[in-house]
């Protein structure tokens, strides 16, 4: 697999054509336009970015505050300046955004964030599964959190129920985790998060953790929790509800300047609403996008309080790491000292999607949290 890495920039001059890729940063806040955009490459260096070509006024292209892409174009100003002669927003392959906290801390965790489908809606045909497993031992995870569905309800093969007469459900579901187990060892812990468009897991949120049943040599390393669900893992807390509370929650939102706006630009105020309720599924009903009559996900209103998390950054009590997917491109974002993570899912329409690392250096206690992780995206 291709690994691209950014170049010394010393090594160009100007008009010289590069591709390069960063993160998309704004110098003011406000509204992102054409005048006050950089690309930043790592900690240190940055491009400003000029985009006053033809090919902008043809193209329908929206770029959003930290998106990681690639651009493409020529340097101007002493490389100070890069005139974008066009984007590339899909990283296929593993580009990974370097940090500079890479090079200063060498004792450092990867935990694999996946959400299903892990197989097309045709078929199950478990391939991106298992180059998923593939990619969890080259990396050398310490944890791997795979949300479902594992077992898809909108699989042709789950509605005609053709599994044959030697296999059930519980059977196929079980030997994916045992598959997860034994490819992956001893010592990775594999969390479970059910979805509800699990077949063999509940309708209604909050949901119950699936049963597992697997061989007794690794059923300790393996565990599901419910949906949503909060649990530590070291000096970590992870706070996941598995339903596309981003958008849903935007959708359902009422803004005079809607039309305007790109649901992405709002994640931070989605989320910021969102925690002060302190409930993942405060913000209700979830409506389908297509037809607001129609409600996606039903949520039990008498026992959904019984997951209220608390979000109290001032006196250090809230989850450092969020998890919630959904059909808007991959994010990683910081929104009150919470890393809010869309890992995006490993199987989207009928082709292989993406997954997130989450990088975790060990160091000063007395780092924040959120300095101490990197958030990188893959495509399977």
């Amino acid at each position: 697999e291709e690994v691209l890495i950014n170049e010394d920039l010393n090594n160009f001059q100007n008009s010289s054509q590069i591709k390069v890729v960063g993160r998309i940063s704004c110098l003011e806040k406000g509204f992102s336009n054409e005048t006050n955009l950089i690309l930043e490459i790592d900690s240190k260096n940055y491009f400003h970015l000029n985009f006053e070509n033809e090919y902008f006024k043809q193209e329908n292209i929206f770029i959003f505050p930290n998106q990681i892409l690639m651009l493409e174009g020529f340097l101007e100003n002493n490389r100070k300046y890069l005139n974008v002669t066009e984007v590339h927003p899909y990283i296929w392959k593993n580009i990974t955004f370097q940090e500079n906290q890479e090079q200063i801390f060498d004792n450092y965790r990867k935990i694999i964030i996946s959400t299903g489908p892990f197989s097309p809606k045709s078929t199950f045909n478990f391939n991106a599964f298992d180059l998923l497993l593939k990619k969890a031992k080259e990396i050398k995870v310490s944890a791997l959190i795979l949300l479902g569905p594992f077992l898809d309800i909108e699989n042709q093969v789950v509605k005609t129920s053709d599994l044959g007469a030697d296999l059930s459900f519980e059977q196929l579901q079980n030997s994916l985790f045992e598959r997860a187990a034994t490819s992956l060892g001893p010592n990775v812990q594999i969390i479970v998060i059910p979805s509800t468009k699990d077949v063999l897991s509940f309708e209604n949120i909050p949901q119950q953790p699936l049963e597992i049943q697997i061989s007794s040599n690794y059923q300790q390393n393996i565990k599901s929790f419910s949906n949503p669900a909060y649990f530590e893992m070291d000096e970590l807390s992870f706070y996941i509800g598995n339903s596309d509370i981003a958008l849903n929650t935007y959708m359902g939102s009422f803004s005079k300047n809607k039309k305007n706006q790109n649901p992405i630009q709002q994640i931070p105020n989605v989320f910021e609403s969102i925690f002060s309720q302190k409930n993942l599924y405060s913000m209700y009903p979830f409506l389908d996008q297509k037809d607001p009559k129609k409600i996606t996900e039903n949520i039990n209103l008498e026992k959904i309080g019984n997951f209220d998390v608390n979000f109290d950054v001032e006196n250090e009590d809230f989850p450092k790491i969020v998890i919630s997917p959904s059909n808007l491109p991959c994010f990683a974002q910081k929104i009150n000292d919470t890393v809010v993570i869309n890992p995006g899912y490993v199987i989207k329409q009928e082709t292989k999607g993406n997954f997130a690392v989450l990088t975790h250096f060990e160091c000063n206690n007395n780092i924040r949290i959120s300095q101490k992780i990197k958030i990188d995206f893959y495509t399977l």
